[in-house]
């Protein structure tokens, strides 16, 4: 068993507007809060991370797999990915590169 990271490691760094994920969230929560830490604050307004969701999935669409680091990933037995990105941004990716297995957890 391997574990890896995602971002920076599977895949080039993805391209996230933090910024602009932020100025969203709070209008969507309708409040000043900086959103830093990020899962913090959404955790304490809600849970609600479908805004985070989608700015992480129009990243990985457009990132660079790294493919050296991703035939060692599918030559692995059981595969673990351990990562700070969302599940969605991640099953994306493995959707658009179906040639590489889902990781086992």
């Amino acid at each position: 068993m391997m574990v890896f990271d995602f971002d920076g490691t599977l895949v080039e760094a993805l391209d996230i507007d933090y910024d602009a994920m932020r100025r969203e969230l709070c209008a969507f929560y309708q409040t000043e809060d900086t959103f830093c830490p990020l899962v913090d604050s959404i955790r304490r307004f809600g849970c609600d991370f479908s805004i985070v969701d989608r700015h992480e999935i129009s990243a990985v669409e457009l990132c660079a797999p790294k493919r050296d680091v991703l035939e060692l990933y599918r030559n692995e037995s059981r595969r673990v990915i351990v990562s700070r990105n969302g599940a969605r941004c991640i099953e994306r990716f493995f959707e658009m590169h179906a040639e590489y297995p889902f990781p086992d957890l």
